[in-house]
């Protein structure tokens, strides 16, 4: 999947994690109040950061002004959607079109609903949850669902339009004396291919606000030569930063940097009596490994390639062993100056000139 829609967006919050996502490359923004799309198209421009360091890959933001009760042909390919904490502000005639405009017209492959839950709100006392004097928690709410009431309506529609329906949540009180669900309750629609209602559709009646483009990495995929010492550079930083997690609980109140520096050299892996593990993920993480390999089955080809320098576990395989040593970072290695001259230097990863590649 690689585009999504937030419907009832707001003023982009869950628009800017989306966008920080490497999964999306196409991204809708839809709601009714004009001034909240204004200031969900400033909060998801680029920021300086990303405009230097570039998204792998072209990301497009389209913001819409329009209701939910009717549909647009424009959302009709989207992939995923989200409508978070929206449908308790609907008035009824939205109410009623939204499960045929969403699941009937829209009809994307997964759709997430989320709401809060009434019975949540005897755990707030200012709610008088169960009495006559009962509020809701927001003066714009037109109802708040019972878990029932939620799950009802999803079943009624998921049946109607080819989904099955799970139910999740967020906000759970520990020790609480009430058993009354998540604070906020989600409904997870998956497209199960089944047959789907017709519905009458509408051109565009939309109308777009604004379209932000993300610069991005346009290069070709680098060659596994030029992707190899990327990789090293990385599996360095992995190590340097999971022994600086090790150590941070031996520091004393008066080591200095440089002992805490000849801490963390004493604890530095030596290959081959230290066998050094990285997860894939924590490769594919890295914005520039993204970049240059393009897929994650091109990392692979690029680790299986050098079996002198990478092995793949044999029972977990999304574990890369390291085989060669792992040179110093360079804050460490200056940290050695004048100490340890008589020690054999390890190379360095800008010249791969001399690893055997096999």
């Amino acid at each position: 999947m690689s585009s999504i829609a937030d419907l009832g967006c707001g003023r982009g919050a869950i628009l800017t994690s989306l966008i920080a996502s490497s999964q999306w490359t196409r991204i809708i923004g839809v709601d009714l109040c004009r001034s909240s799309l204004d200031s969900a198209s400033e909060l998801c421009q680029p920021t300086d950061a990303e405009k230097q360091s570039l998204k792998e890959h072209e990301i497009v933001v389209e913001l819409f002004e329009g209701s939910l009760k009717e549909a647009d042909n424009r959302l009709k390919n989207i992939d995923a959607m989200i409508c978070s904490e929206v449908v308790e502000h609907l008035d009824g005639d939205t109410l009623n079109c939204f499960p045929h405009v969403v699941l009937g017209t829209f009809h994307p492959k997964i759709l997430i609903v989320t709401t809060p839950n009434a019975e949540f709100n005897i755990n707030f006392p200012e709610l008088n949850y169960g009495t006559p004097l009962a509020t809701l928690r927001n003066d714009d709410h037109k109802f708040e669902w019972t878990r029932q009431e939620f799950e009802q309506w999803a079943q009624c529609y998921a049946r109607q339009y080819g989904y099955d329906v799970s139910f999740t949540g967020v906000g759970l009180i520990q020790g609480s004396i009430h058993n009354v669900g998540f604070c906020t309750q989600a409904a997870i629609f998956v497209s199960n291919g089944g047959s789907v209602a017709t519905v009458s559709t509408s051109p565009a009646p939309y109308k777009h606000h604004s379209t932000i483009t993300f610069p991005f990495f346009n290069e070709t995929q680098y060659s596994m030569h030029l992707v190899l010492p990327e990789i090293l550079k990385e599996v360095q930083s992995f190590v340097y930063n999971q022994l600086c997690c090790e150590c941070i609980p031996l520091v004393t109140p008066k080591m200095t940097d440089d002992e805490f520096d000849l801490l963390l050299i004493s604890k530095w892996p030596i290959a081959p009596i230290s066998i050094l593990e990285i997860p894939v993920d924590s490769l594919w993480s890295v914005l520039r490994i993204r970049q240059i390999c393009k897929t994650r089955d091109y990392l692979f080809e690029v680790v299986h390639a050098f079996p002198s320098i990478f092995m793949v576990h044999q029972e977990k395989k999304d574990i890369i062993q390291i085989r060669q040593q792992i040179p110093l970072v360079e804050r460490l290695e200056r940290a050695l100056e004048g100490g340890r001259e008589d020690e054999c230097c390890t190379p360095s990863f800008s010249d791969t000139s001399e690893i055997d590649d096999e």
